[in-house]
């Protein structure tokens, strides 16, 4: 259980920066789901939902299983 908190720590962790260097780098037409959710939710509230669920959600999410591996770990 240990390597999978690790891998997928690390793996959403990368996720969120991907797609946080994208936004900064000026590359949003690269952010798959982005688009469709400005049509749905208008451009501001598109933007701010894809921000906090592709950037955000899973940088809290890959750090909590970064700190169990770190717990487990130790155990």
């Amino acid at each position: 259980m240990g390597a999978l908190d690790l891998g997928l720590g690390l793996a959403l962790i990368a996720m969120a920066a991907l797609t946080l260097e994208l936004r900064r780098t000026g590359r949003a037409d690269l952010l798959g789901w982005r688009a469709p959710m400005q049509r749905a939710m208008g451009e501001r509230w598109g933007d701010v939902a894809h921000f906090l669920l592709y950037t955000i959600s899973p940088a809290l999410l890959g750090a909590s299983f970064l700190v169990l591996w770190w717990l487990r770990r130790g155990m």
